[in-house]
């Protein structure tokens, strides 16, 4: 929530399966918040929380059922920012969310690097100057089966491997 309020981004909806970790979320910058339950209602509970604004990008770290239902909320010419797969690694996905027009997904891989390089080095300004701070949670080193289980089931921090 702090990267994109840090960018200029105006009203901004976090989406989680976890009621906690959403807490957090508003209370670093999210203006709306919905819990992803699996259900079809999310979807509408995400336009909702949108209110009057558009729903111009969604960045996707979870695929599936979750990114199913952000799929069926955003505004016309959309894009969906898929980076990562937590939730699940397929989706069935039905033709008329890509409808000309409504939805661009794009891997966070597609685009250039040179961009990248750029965005990385502006997140980590915001960072240095102290506009975005990260929870880590500190693990031994010899722990790292047990990191890769629990980041698969969506760790509450980022995991920091330490000798």
């Amino acid at each position: 929530m702090q990267a994109p309020k840090a960018q200029g981004a105006g009203h901004i909806i976090a989406a989680a399966r976890d009621p906690q970790r959403l807490q957090r979320e508003l209370q670093r910058g999210a203006d709306a918040a919905v819990v992803l339950t699996g259900h079809d209602d999310v979807a509408w509970a995400i336009r909702d929380a949108a209110g009057h604004h558009e729903i111009d990008m969604i960045i996707d770290p979870l695929w599936g059922e979750p990114a199913l239902a952000a799929m069926r909320s955003p505004s016309r010419h959309a894009r969906l920012i898929q980076i990562g797969n937590s939730a699940s690694p397929t989706i069935k996905l039905p033709a008329g969310v890509l409808r000309p027009d409504l939805l661009q997904i794009v891997g966070v891989m597609d685009v250039p690097i040179d961009e990248r390089r750029e965005a990385y080095r502006t997140l980590t300004d915001h960072a240095a100057r102290g506009q975005i701070t990260v929870d880590v949670m500190p693990l031994p080193l010899a722990d790292v089966a047990a990191a890769s289980e629990q980041q698969k089931r969506g760790a509450p921090a980022k995991l920091v491997l330490t000798p």
